[in-house]
């Protein structure tokens, strides 16, 4: 797909992330070496810009939807978290088996632990990030849950009337699901990578 085409199809059009949130609409979008979406431009609602590569751009049907940071990096890291494993007990098992000597496995052993380690680092990195993000969810859907118990209060007080009280609760809990469904797929990470993260032996 061409770049005009490309324009024709998003330029201006609002866009939302993976779990329905609109964040703003598309001002611009750059190729990428094969002609598809490299990057693009946000035009955020509060009129802030922001700017996204393609490993954050999921295109699904005639839409572009955002994908969070932390689950790019979550995604990445879990690619690979366990590689460096896999060829410590390959090279276990060529040890064992004698098919390599005491000092190859020794000098091989030891380049491997050293990715562990830095895979170690990495996922304690990508593990504050995570719970960074859930405390912001929570913090974020207890404010919620405090508005929307004062629509409820308004609502019986006569001060709200049924269409706009239905309104009101109908967006408000529609943004709640939206936040809960989030801080899921954080808690299930952190419980992934705590479990089966690589640790050097």
């Amino acid at each position: 797909m061409g770049h005009a085409e490309l324009l024709r199809k998003f330029l201006g059009k609002p866009i939302r992330d993976i779990y329905g949130r609109n964040l703003g609409n598309i001002v611009g979008i750059i190729l990428d070496e094969k002609g598809g979406v490299g990057a693009i431009g946000i035009e955020r609602g509060d009129g802030g810009f922001a700017k996204y590569f393609t490993e954050n751009v999921l295109v699904r049907g005639e839409d572009l939807l955002l994908v969070p940071s932390w689950k790019v990096t979550a995604e990445k890291f879990q690619r690979g978290m366990t590689h460096a494993e896999r060829r410590i007990d390959a090279l276990d098992q060529l040890y064992g088996s004698g098919k390599i000597t005491a000092r190859t496995y020794k000098d091989v052993k030891k380049s491997y632990e050293s990715v562990v380690n830095e895979r170690n680092d990495a996922r304690e990195n990508l593990m504050t990030e995570l719970k960074n993000r859930s405390t912001e969810l929570a913090d974020e859907s207890n404010e919620l849950e405090v508005f929307l118990a004062n629509v409820e209060v308004q609502h019986l007080t006569g001060e709200l009337d049924e269409e706009s009280y239905g309104l009101a609760v109908g967006s408000l809990k529609l943004a709640f699901n939206r936040m809960i469904a989030e801080k899921n797929d954080i808690e299930s990470l952190l419980g992934e990578i705590n479990d089966s993260g690589p640790k050097a032996s």
